[in-house]
Parts: C-alpha cells; structure tokens; sequence
C-alpha cells in the first residue's frame, strides 16, 4: 500500500466514525504502514498521532470508563451522550486534518 492510499484508507476510516458505522478503535492503514518504525514517515507528522484530533479522542475514551474502543459513535451516543457531542466534533477535526495531509 502506498502512502497516499494509506491516508485515502484513513481518511474513510475517520468518515465512516463520524457516519457512526465504524469503531472508534478500528484499524488505521497509516498505523498499519508507519507504526512498527514509530511513526517515522508518517503524513501525519506526530508519532502516535499526539497534537491530532485523535489524542483528544484517545484521552476521552481512555479516560472514561463508560466508553470503549469498539463502540461506534452510534452506541457512544446512547450510552454517554454528553461525550458523544465531543468525540463527534474531533471525528469531524480528525477528517479535516487528515484531508489537509493530501497536499502535502
């Protein structure tokens, strides 16, 4: 896989979280390319993506003991609907930041 499809796998990926039919915690094709080298290489430009959306996502969900990462946005929204407004919102910064890595 190559680097620009790897983000294109990415960025659906973040789409489908926020469309609320895929995990929070499902597989990243960047990860999958750039993670055994810790990160060195990735588009993203921070190792374990911390300074991303994703690390806000991450310290909710870590942080949390109602969430889990194989709840979809759907079920975090039953569940917890105060943090599903948020994890939506950074969803939606994750997608955006991701997409603005096409041009680099």
């Amino acid at each position: 896989m190559t680097r620009k499809e790897a983000l294109e796998k990415s960025i659906e990926k973040w789409e489908r979280i926020v469309d609320g039919d895929l995990e929070f915690g499902a597989d990243c094709a960047l990860c999958e390319l750039y993670f055994d080298s810790g990160c060195e290489g990735c588009p993203v430009g921070y190792p374990w993506c911390d300074s991303t959306p994703h690390t806000e996502v991450r310290n909710i969900i870590n942080g949390t003991s109602e969430l889990d990462w194989m709840y979809t946005l759907n079920k975090v929204k039953r569940v917890d609907p105060d943090n599903a407004i948020i994890l939506e919102k950074l969803a939606k910064e994750e997608v955006k930041f991701l997409k603005s890595l096409r041009r680099k």
